[in-house]
Protein backbone atom coordinates (compact mmCIF):
# COMPACT_ATOMS: atom_id res chain seq x y z
CA UNK A 1 0.00 0.00 0.00
CA UNK A 2 1.35 3.38 -0.86
CA UNK A 3 0.59 5.07 2.47
CA UNK A 4 2.87 2.68 4.44
CA UNK A 5 6.11 4.59 3.85
CA UNK A 6 7.53 6.58 6.80
CA UNK A 7 6.95 9.90 5.06
CA UNK A 8 3.25 9.05 4.62
CA UNK A 9 2.74 7.44 8.03
CA UNK A 10 2.03 10.73 9.74
CA UNK A 11 2.93 12.22 13.07
CA UNK A 12 2.09 10.01 16.02
CA UNK A 13 0.19 11.40 19.01
CA UNK A 14 -0.04 10.10 22.57
CA UNK A 15 -3.59 11.21 23.37
CA UNK A 16 -5.23 10.28 26.65
CA UNK A 17 -8.42 11.89 25.32
CA UNK A 18 -8.87 9.10 22.74
CA UNK A 19 -10.08 5.57 23.47
CA UNK A 20 -9.66 2.76 20.96
CA UNK A 21 -11.78 -0.34 20.43
CA UNK A 22 -10.61 -3.16 18.16
CA UNK A 23 -13.41 -5.46 17.01
CA UNK A 24 -15.52 -4.19 19.90
CA UNK A 25 -12.90 -4.60 22.67
CA UNK A 26 -11.27 -1.58 24.34
CA UNK A 27 -7.48 -1.81 24.11
CA UNK A 28 -4.68 0.28 25.66
CA UNK A 29 -3.80 2.99 23.12
CA UNK A 30 -0.07 3.77 22.83
CA UNK A 31 -0.39 6.29 20.03
CA UNK A 32 -2.51 7.29 17.08
CA UNK A 33 -1.67 8.82 13.70
CA UNK A 34 -3.55 9.83 10.58
CA UNK A 35 -2.82 6.38 9.12
CA UNK A 36 -3.18 3.98 12.04
CA UNK A 37 -3.00 3.10 15.72
CA UNK A 38 -0.47 1.38 17.96
CA UNK A 39 -2.04 -0.58 20.80
CA UNK A 40 -0.41 -2.37 23.71
CA UNK A 41 -2.27 -5.66 23.62
CA UNK A 42 -3.79 -7.73 20.83
CA UNK A 43 -7.35 -8.94 21.24
CA UNK A 44 -7.67 -12.74 21.03
CA UNK A 45 -7.76 -14.06 17.49
CA UNK A 46 -6.10 -11.03 15.88
CA UNK A 47 -3.50 -12.02 13.25
CA UNK A 48 -1.23 -10.12 10.88
CA UNK A 49 -3.02 -9.26 7.64
CA UNK A 50 -6.49 -9.63 9.16
CA UNK A 51 -9.06 -6.89 8.68
CA UNK A 52 -10.49 -5.38 11.85
CA UNK A 53 -12.84 -2.63 12.91
CA UNK A 54 -11.15 0.29 14.66
CA UNK A 55 -13.45 2.53 16.68
CA UNK A 56 -11.86 5.66 18.06
CA UNK A 57 -13.83 7.49 20.72
CA UNK A 58 -13.00 11.16 21.14
CA UNK A 59 -14.22 13.25 24.02
CA UNK A 60 -16.05 16.30 22.70
CA UNK A 61 -18.49 18.58 24.50
CA UNK A 62 -18.56 16.23 27.50
CA UNK A 63 -19.50 13.12 25.46
CA UNK A 64 -17.58 10.28 23.86
CA UNK A 65 -18.02 10.54 20.09
CA UNK A 66 -17.22 7.33 18.14
CA UNK A 67 -15.51 7.26 14.75
CA UNK A 68 -15.31 3.90 13.02
CA UNK A 69 -12.86 2.87 10.30
CA UNK A 70 -11.72 -0.46 8.91
CA UNK A 71 -8.10 -1.39 9.46
CA UNK A 72 -5.58 -4.11 8.71
CA UNK A 73 -3.23 -5.64 11.28
CA UNK A 74 0.30 -4.81 10.14
CA UNK A 75 2.37 -6.39 12.93
CA UNK A 76 2.06 -8.21 16.25
CA UNK A 77 5.57 -8.45 17.74
CA UNK A 78 6.47 -10.38 20.89
CA UNK A 79 6.46 -7.16 22.96
CA UNK A 80 2.72 -6.89 22.31
CA UNK A 81 2.73 -3.49 20.57
CA UNK A 82 0.24 -4.14 17.78
CA UNK A 83 0.24 -1.88 14.72
CA UNK A 84 -3.03 -1.44 12.84
CA UNK A 85 -3.17 0.59 9.65
CA UNK A 86 -6.42 2.16 8.51
CA UNK A 87 -7.66 0.72 5.22
CA UNK A 88 -8.61 4.23 4.09
CA UNK A 89 -7.24 7.06 6.23
CA UNK A 90 -9.62 9.99 6.58
CA UNK A 91 -8.50 13.23 4.97
CA UNK A 92 -9.50 15.31 8.00
CA UNK A 93 -8.13 12.91 10.63
CA UNK A 94 -4.66 14.53 10.69
CA UNK A 95 -6.21 17.95 11.34
CA UNK A 96 -8.41 16.57 14.12
CA UNK A 97 -5.43 14.84 15.78
CA UNK A 98 -3.46 18.10 15.72
CA UNK A 99 -6.37 19.93 17.38
CA UNK A 100 -6.79 17.23 20.05
CA UNK A 101 -3.05 17.20 20.72
CA UNK A 102 -2.92 20.99 21.08
CA UNK A 103 -5.98 20.99 23.35
CA UNK A 104 -4.63 18.20 25.56
CA UNK A 105 -1.25 19.84 26.00
CA UNK A 106 -2.49 23.38 26.64
CA UNK A 107 -5.14 22.54 29.25
CA UNK A 108 -4.03 24.06 32.52
CA UNK A 109 -1.11 26.00 30.98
Amino acid sequence: MSHESPENRGERFDLSTVKVFINGEERPLLNVSSSGVLIDDAPPGLVVGAPCEVVLKIQALGKWVPTSVMGVVKRIPADGQVAIQYATPGKTWKTLLNILNKRQHTVGD
